[in-house]
């Protein structure tokens, strides 16, 4: 099983797995206009909002965690 964790600081995305070090993933500073999207596991959601591509396999031991 693999520990996958994203942080956002200071407008950066990073990705961290099994505790190891936190890799960039996306420079987000530039962005002028917050967004409103629910968060999906194993789905996208088109442009209604509506769940679609469903993955086909399983999920366990899933969680989000929010930090301020």
């Amino acid at each position: 099983m693999n520990k996958e964790v994203l942080k956002r600081r200071n407008g950066i995305l990073y990705v961290n797995f099994n505790d190891g070090e936190d890799e960039q993933l996306l420079d987000m500073t530039s962005l002028k206009t917050p967004f409103d999207s629910p968060i999906t596991f194993g789905c996208s959601l088109n442009g209604s909002g509506n769940p679609q591509r469903y993955f086909k396999g399983t999920l366990k031991n899933m969680s989000v965690k929010i930090y301020e």
